[in-house]
């Protein structure tokens, strides 16, 4: 469960980061009103942090954890190895299923992160306002989200990584190819 939320947090608060501050701009137009509300949101998260985080978790989240954790009850705590970390990264670099994944979910990230980015820019020319632009940017990120429940449901009842896989990318190719075609307002 704590991976869920942790997995849906990062996209919800994108959506949020989308369009809470077009929507304060536009209220109070000044900028100094989006910087208030974005420290205060930030202090009372920290405060959450410092209040009811612990410094780990009361499982280890992994193997290695675990080996560590139970190496540093022994008294035999290992330092930070740099050559331990680059047999690591070398290692997975090495395994070809490894780097598509890495490949796969790096190109989507980046045209995410660069749509975010971009939304107000694509659509003014278009003549949306920065809010409905917003608003635009977050029904995206919400639709992938519902869009990951539904063929995480799929995936674990039917088995069908490929399939689920090529339809995503199917589904995705589309409904760009409509959203591009829906900008024009009249």
């Amino acid at each position: 469960m704590a991976t869920t939320v942790g997995t849906v947090a990062g996209p919800v608060g994108a959506a949020f980061g989308l369009v809470l501050p077009a929507v304060l701009l536009n209220l109070t137009n000044t900028m100094t009103a989006v910087l208030v509300v974005d420290a205060a949101m930030a202090a009372t998260l920290l405060a959450a942090v410092l209040l009811w985080f612990r410094s780990r978790p009361p499982v280890p989240p992994s193997f290695s954890a675990h080996e560590q954790e139970r190496a540093e009850i022994a008294g035999e705590a290992r330092g930070f190895a740099v050559g331990e970390f680059a047999r690591s990264i070398t290692t997975l670099f090495a395994n070809k299923d490894y780097v598509l994944l890495f490949s796969a979910y790096s190109m989507n990230l980046a045209a995410f992160q660069a749509l975010a980015t971009l939304i107000n820019q694509i659509t003014s020319p278009f003549d949306y306002t920065s809010v409905e632009a917003s608003i635009m940017g977050a029904i995206v990120v919400l639709s992938g989200v519902v869009g990951a429940a539904v063929f995480s449901r799929v995936i674990d009842r039917f088995r069908v990584y490929k399939l689920a896989l090529f339809t995503s990318y199917a589904a995705t190719a589309y409904f760009n190819t409509l959203w591009v075609l829906f900008l024009y307002p009249g």
